[in-house]
């Protein structure tokens, strides 16, 4: 039998309280879709197992903006079976999740992407995405140091699912080499070496 694609929605920080609650942290800031799942699986240690959800609760943002949520699970009722699942995944099948409106996207579907500029130049391909409270941040793979783009509207010009493409306009200048500084001890040139 194959098991359905599942979606990784977040990891179990801790247990939480005697009852077998976990504290979740999700990947992304909204708990739709947990909240909508009426079986999550957890995958750690003890394996892959499927448990029925009794009860989803957001609780605080972290300073990232990532949202901590509290999950009841049928079967985990102590907080040593909960402990169990501290590190784990939490997961749903992948035709759980909710449909976004026009002009949102799962990260899932950006990464691996690649990204270009509005005027062809190719910075590379996307790897990771970085929540932050302010807005989340693009880490492009050009080969060498990653490139940090941070996802606003104003950067965001395209995203094209079909062609594998992201195109954006980052702000003027962000690609201009940095112009070493000189040597401590050393004094720059101001002028005519003679007299």
């Amino acid at each position: 039998m194959t098991l359905p694609s599942r979606v990784e929605l977040g990891r179990v920080a801790r247990a939480q309280g005697m009852d077998g609650t976990l504290l979740v942290l999700l990947h992304g800031d909204d708990p739709a879709n947990l909240e909508a799942a009426s079986e999550v699986t957890l995958e750690g240690e003890p394996g892959a197992i499927p448990f029925h959800v009794l009860d989803v609760a957001p609780g605080r943002r972290q300073a990232d903006g990532r949202l901590r949520v509290r999950l009841q699970l049928a079967g985990l009722d102590s907080r040593g079976r909960a402990e169990a699942w501290v590190g784990a995944a939490v997961a749903i099948p992948e035709s759980g999740l909710q449909s976004l409106p026009a002009g949102e996207y799962y990260w899932r579907d950006l990464i691996g992407l690649r990204c270009r500029t509005r005027d062809g130049k190719p910075l590379g391909v996307l790897r990771e995405l970085w929540p932050t409270p302010a807005h989340d941040v693009l880490v492009v793979d050009g080969g060498g140091e990653p490139v940090l783009l941070a996802a606003t509207d104003d950067l965001l010009v395209s995203i094209d699912l079909a062609a594998g493409e992201i195109v954006v306009d980052p702000p003027e200048g962000l690609f201009d080499p940095i112009e070493a500084a000189p040597d401590a001890g050393e004094t720059p040139e101001t002028g005519d070496a003679e007299g």
